[in-house]
């Protein structure tokens, strides 16, 4: 599968959207789920951790089902912790999916985020897009091109004025993005989701205009 960090909001969201994540994929066996999580008397995640993490990977599934490991507070990794893990986010098991949570990137090596499918956890609730005529019209987006996304952008132009509208685009956007990455494996996404995280972060969190934003990662932006 592929090797992805969850970063930013709290830490309930960053798990909420690991649990949707985990959606994405279907059932996940009990026994191939490994969780690494600190106790109250804890306060780094060891190198010991991610090595019985990377012993629970190295063990092939039953018929190759998809194993998971989550590491629930990645920015308290150690460095010696972060080093033991790189040589198996770069090439994980193919049967594999290994999800980091953080606060922040600035935690993480840099070595640990490049090798790593970036997902920001924002404060708009994802649930804010579950609306099926909302989800046709961003498959539509997707699937689309530039003449068609210029002309639906030009028919919503208004809309793009509303922080909440904007928002719920974006989410739909990042969800439908992430979903086609999990299935198709297609790394120019990568691109498109940094792109689109960089967009969100300027327009729900400074003084960027929305309505010029949204619109050029619309026809600029992505694909």
């Amino acid at each position: 599968m592929q090797s992805v960090t969850i970063y930013g909001g709290t830490k309930l969201l960053r798990l909420k959207r690991f649990k949707e994540l985990l959606g994405d994929i279907g059932d996940i066996r009990v026994e191939n789920k490994f969780s690494i999580g600190l106790s109250d008397s804890e306060k780094v995640v060891s190198i010991e951790k991610i090595r019985d993490a990377i012993k629970f990977l190295n063990i092939k599934p039953k018929d190759l089902e998809t194993k998971v490991v989550l590491i629930e507070d990645g920015e308290k990794m150690t460095p010696e912790a972060q080093n033991a893990l790189l040589k198996t986010l770069e090439e994980p098991p193919s049967y594999a999916l290994i999800v980091i949570l953080a606060k922040s990137k600035r935690f993480l090596l840099e070595t640990i985020i490049s090798r790593c499918v970036l997902l920001y956890s924002g404060n708009i609730d994802v649930e804010s897009v579950d609306d099926e005529t909302f989800q046709d019209e961003v498959k539509r987006l997707l699937d689309g091109g530039i003449g068609y996304r210029i002309d639906w952008v030009s028919k919503n132009k208004g809309k793009f004025k509303d922080k909440e509208f904007a928002g719920k685009l974006m989410i739909a956007l990042e969800v439908a993005i992430r979903s086609r990455l999990l299935s198709l494996g297609d790394k120019d996404l990568i691109l498109d989701l940094d792109n689109l995280f960089l967009l969100k972060d300027r327009v729900l969190n400074r003084n960027c205009s929305v309505s010029l934003g949204v619109e050029s990662f619309l026809i600029n932006g992505f694909f």
